[in-house]
């Protein structure tokens, strides 16, 4: 790094829609206004992830179906994710490329249960 100019290697999302396309009813667990958890405001990959890990955890009164599929489910995505950030605070960027593929697929696979 030079002495002005910090370099970061960071994720982030491009478009929320694609998000609330991708995976629908993940999205609308997470983001609902009926789930009270506090959220950051963005509507992202990773904070999708961590707010359904947080509805998982705090959120009363979700239906026992969901809170056994996000039990038993969630954690692989979690550790991925976690991954993920690891890699990239490595500067592991050709590793970290490779879990964002993973992570979709991960929550993608978590989307199908959700019917």
């Amino acid at each position: 790094m030079g002495k002005l100019l910090q370099i970061r290697v960071q994720v982030s999302t491009y478009s929320e829609d694609d998000v609330r396309r991708a995976w629908p009813r993940l999205f609308e667990l997470a983001f609902s206004s009926q789930v009270p958890v506090p959220s950051s405001g963005t509507r992202g990959v990773m904070e999708l992830v961590a707010r359904l890990d947080d509805i998982r955890r705090f959120a009363d009164g979700l239906p026992n179906e969901i809170k056994a599929i996000l039990d038993k489910n969630l954690p692989l995505v979690l550790g991925i994710r976690d991954e993920l950030e690891s890699s990239l605070a490595d500067w592991k960027v050709a590793r970290a490329n490779t879990l964002s593929e993973d992570l979709e697929e991960a929550i993608a696979g978590l989307e199908t249960l959700m019917l």
